[in-house]
């Protein structure tokens, strides 16, 4: 926006929400976008740049993430519905900004070759507007229809705006998600759609931009990858306690699945 490279604008879809639509207004990113411009997208995009760091002192915390925060608009840590409990406001400190500054500062990657196959050959993995048509040819159209239709349309609209905002991404070396805190200690991604938070696809579409290495010897990050391993399995299995995880990671039957 400072460079005049793109708008934004507050568009009122309800009566107590507002979305801000941003739109490429510089003719040669407009040649290069093509169709994959991104209209009426979500509030927050992941950010080209390391976030801002929360700066603790004189018991406050400066405003960090996004770079206009605190500069064009105010944007606490906290999520506002997670900022008190039990009547208390929870106190800053240094190990939060750390959690919340570490975490954001993680860089990621479009994964590019999935990208690709999705839109080619792996395309029939996807949902298709040619699934409309069952939904479009019911010549009574019920409520329980109607539903489903809703239901339909609303993955499909999260398909496609996952889409657009990794094309958009795609060619750049290092993205970052800015993130917010809750009373639990639970970290939630202010970037919408495409996030590490969100569904199936948009996890899938994103790698870690700087890789590293797993020596043997560091017990806790083998155990937090055998973690990993059984929540990828799913099921009841994911929902237990991380000791019961590694103690499942050994089973043959869930290694060889």
């Amino acid at each position: 926006m400072s460079f005049k490279l793109i708008n934004v604008y507050s568009r009122r879809i309800s009566r107590t929400e507002l979305r801000s639509e941003y739109v490429i207004k510089n003719e040669n990113l407009q040649r290069i976008a093509k169709k994959y411009s991104i209209i009426a997208s979500p509030l927050k995009l992941p950010m080209l740049v390391p976030p801002k760091p929360y700066i603790w002192g004189n018991n406050t915390l400066d405003s960090g993430g996004y770079l206009y925060n605190d500069v064009e608009y105010s944007e606490d840590v906290f999520t506002s519905t997670h900022k008190h409990m039990q009547g208390s406001e929870i106190p800053y400190d240094n190990d939060i900004s750390n959690l919340v500054d570490g975490t954001g500062r993680t860089a990621f990657v479009i994964n590019t070759e999935l990208l690709e196959f999705l839109q080619n050959k792996g395309n029939y993995l996807l949902l298709s507007t040619k699934e409309l048509e069952k939904y479009e040819d019911v010549t009574k159209q019920t409520s329980y229809h109607q539903k489903k239709k809703r239901s339909w349309l609303s993955k499909y609209v999260l398909q496609e705006t996952i889409f657009k905002i990794a094309k958009l991404y795609e060619s750049v070396a290092s993205i970052y998600f800015p993130v917010k805190l809750d009373s639990r200690g639970r970290l939630y991604c202010m970037p919408s759609y495409l996030n590490y938070q969100s569904c199936e696809l948009a996890k899938a579409l994103l790698l870690f931009s700087k890789g590293g290495l797993l020596n043997k010897s560091n017990l806790s990050s083998l155990e937090h990858v055998k973690c990993y391993g059984v929540n990828c399995y799913g099921g009841e299995l994911s929902k237990t306690s991380p000791d019961n995880k590694i103690k499942m990671s050994r089973c043959k039957c869930l290694r060889y699945s």
